[in-house]
């Protein structure tokens, strides 16, 4: 069994796996950083919302991206 966790530009990244004796992978495991920033991500989208509820729908469509880019940046997008 190997188990890494690393800081990865997005945040952390975990990989974990279950070998056999014959070095075949029987079980992986991997959590992605938008995995362990999801529930942050998911409140302030609430809060975002919350606070701005009487603004036009295509404001507030892009503060909702503004705010998931910040904890999750797409990184080939970014150089676009």
């Amino acid at each position: 069994k190997g188990i890494s966790i690393t800081e990865a530009p997005r945040g952390l990244l975990m990989h974990e796996y279950e070998l056999d004796k014959k070095g075949i992978i029987r079980k992986a495991n991997i959590v992605t950083p938008t995995a362990y920033n999801f529930r942050g991500i998911e409140d302030n989208l609430r809060r975002l919302i919350e606070i701005n509820v009487d603004k036009p729908d295509e404001q507030v469509k892009l503060l909702c991206e503004m705010l998931v880019r910040a904890y999750d940046p797409c990184f080939s997008c970014s150089v676009h």
